[in-house]
């Protein structure tokens, strides 16, 4: 029997022969329950075409807003940096929240010498704790006028020619007159250990590592040491000065006296804690426990060293930033700033930008925690657990 010729398409239905190809779109008939659409008229389509570029124009050859930043200069060669830095620089991007600023992190010397110019999006620049900037870093964001917000003890204020600069943490020597009383002094030869222990001069300086420090501070007759090195070594220390000299009351200055380094030290060694920040893990203050389950939720962590006042200059700048978030208005604004009501307390500068009348805050290690002592001084006598 002979077959009649086979049509393309022919027995299939219309939408799945167009998609095999076998059909074409063109030859489909027009149901009739379905008019034929009318075509466009041309101002139409003229009027379609010329709201599409608009639209696309704008991202193709036209200069999309600048999203401002703050630079964040932390040295990442400071020991043990996510325990005593990193809550820092967590606590600015918490107090920059809603803001519209947005954070960056650099190295202390991205821009010194030779290795550019300032990115015109970057409004603002925070120091980092234990961060000590390069010459150049500092010279090339002063000549293009970026306002500096530092949580170093390691800067000073700026001079009124310089673009403005506001404190959060009194300057190291502070630190060191507040350990002053302890007699001798310790490190682990980090750059902040070294400018520490250089503010405490002519305090006696053991050499060596905890054991021999233990030791040199036995037959020295110390009544008290200050550690400024890491919390492992004030751990170790702790535990050597058990041994050896079990009068020896122990300071751990700030890069130790983490939230885990109370673990660390040994149960029925006298120690106490010296920090230049606000340790709120601890308070019942409705604001302190709505910045501690902020901090918690966001980052996962307990609040650290410094988070209170990354938080606080995280807010200064978002708060200055909320009439005009630009690089000149920002600087004006933190030029003529002499007060601030932060988290951690009332700021208040002089002229250069340092804090009026700054404290240290010391600590006592009562159990596995660090409970606060009145500021200021090292405790001559410490409670054990």
């Amino acid at each position: 029997m002979t077959r009649a010729p086979q049509v393309p398409g022919a027995g299939v239905e219309p939408a799945r022969a167009e998609a095999h190809g076998s059909l074409s779109p063109a030859r489909l008939p027009v149901p009739p329950s379905r008019p034929a659409r009318r075509a466009y008229r041309p101002a139409c389509a003229v009027f379609l075409l010329g709201t599409l570029l608009l639209a696309v124009l704008p991202g193709c050859g036209g200069s999309a807003p600048i999203e401002p930043v703050v630079l964040v200069i932390q040295d990442p060669s400071v020991p043990d940096a996510r325990n005593i830095v990193t809550p820092a620089v967590l606590g600015v991007e918490l107090g920059l929240e809603g803001s519209g600023l947005r954070t960056r992190v650099v190295g202390p010397d991205v821009l010194g010498a030779g290795r550019g110019s300032v990115d015109e999006d970057v409004v603002a620049a925070v120091i980092a704790p234990f961060t000590d900037p390069s010459d150049g870093t500092l010279t090339t964001l002063g000549d293009a006028l970026v306002p500096i917000v530092s949580l170093s003890d390691l800067t000073e204020g700026s001079p009124s020619e310089a673009p403005p600069m506001r404190a959060l943490v009194p300057p190291v020597d502070v630190s060191a007159d507040a350990a002053r009383p302890a007699g001798c002094a310790a490190g682990d030869g980090s750059a902040w250990s070294e400018e520490f222990l250089d503010a405490l001069a002519p305090v006696a300086r053991l050499p060596g590592g905890p054991a021999e420090v233990a030791a040199a501070a036995a037959d020295r007759g110390c009544e008290g040491v200050v550690w400024s090195g890491d919390a492992s070594g004030g751990a170790a220390l702790a535990g050597f000065l058990s041994d050896t000299a079990p009068q020896v009351i122990l300071t751990v200055a700030a890069p130790g006296r983490t939230p885990g380094s109370a673990d660390e030290i040994p149960l029925g060694v006298a120690v106490s804690g010296l920090c230049p920040c606000v340790d709120l893990t601890t308070s019942t203050a409705p604001a302190a426990q709505r910045f501690l389950h902020r901090y918690q939720a966001a980052n996962g962590l307990e609040a650290g060293p410094f988070a209170v006042e990354g938080f606080d200059a995280g807010r200064l700048l978002a708060d200055l930033a909320s009439a005009s978030a630009t690089r000149e208005a920002l600087a004006d604004a933190l030029a003529t700033i002499d007060r601030f009501e932060g988290l951690a307390g009332t700021y208040a500068w002089d002229e250069d930008g340092d804090l009026v009348d700054p404290i240290v805050r010391m600590y006592e290690r009562v159990g596995f925690r660090w409970l606060a002592r009145p500021p200021g001084r090292v405790a001559s006598e410490t409670t054990q657990a």
